[in-house]
């Protein structure tokens, strides 16, 4: 529920005030990442899903904290939202030269190809029920997709029904620059994760 709350004061404020501009600033990823951790732990706990996190090193990203903190907290309580009692959640980081990787992987229901199709091309996506009927309205996905455009990071998901969903955020290293090929923001792999 506040994740929804969370989710709607932030789209209702860039709608009033025509203000969908980013704020980036230099951050360093890895107390972004443990916030966020700590924060959905309690969820995961309620669950009986186990929440693995790999520490990252320190890498100090130019992106608005804000959008970003926004983007990971939605994929990591969906991936917790459609995560069977019992299951797993990881959430790794990966570094290259030219990116940061942040990956949420669950054991969850899975997306079907329509959904994902559906926000690869930034329509609302029907949002259901999560593994023990929690609820949800699709607009925390958009905002993903939106707020990563702002930022110039692209976000994909590999998902198979039954198997689970892998979302991976490719944020470039300052003065880096990912290029977009058109469409291919998310993805959809059937083979398993």
């Amino acid at each position: 529920m506040r994740q929804m709350l969370d989710n709607l004061l932030h789209w209702s404020k860039d709608q009033l005030t025509g203000n969908s501009e980013t704020q980036k600033e230099p951050i360093d990823i890895a107390p972004l990442l443990e916030r966020i951790v700590e924060f959905y732990g309690s969820m995961a706990n309620a669950k009986n899903v186990r929440l693995k996190y790999e520490e990252p090193e320190s890498v100090i990203l130019k992106v608005d904290p804000n959008y970003l903190g926004l983007i990971l907290r939605n994929i990591a309580s969906n991936a917790i939202k459609y995560s069977p009692t019992g299951g797993e959640v990881s959430i790794t980081t990966t570094t290259s030269e030219r990116l940061v990787t942040i990956c949420v992987s669950d054991e969850g229901k899975g997306m079907p190809p329509e959904v994902l199709e559906n926000i690869k091309k930034g329509r609302p996506a029907k949002s259901s029920s999560g593994t023990t009927n929690e609820k949800g309205t699709g607009l925390g996905i958009m905002l993903v997709h939106e707020y990563a455009e702002l930022n110039g990071i692209e976000v994909r998901f590999e998902s198979e029904q039954g198997k689970g969903t892998k979302a991976c955020i490719d944020i470039p290293r300052s003065g880096a620059q990912i290029s977009f090929e058109e469409n291919t923001i998310f993805e959809h792999k059937p083979e398993p994760i």
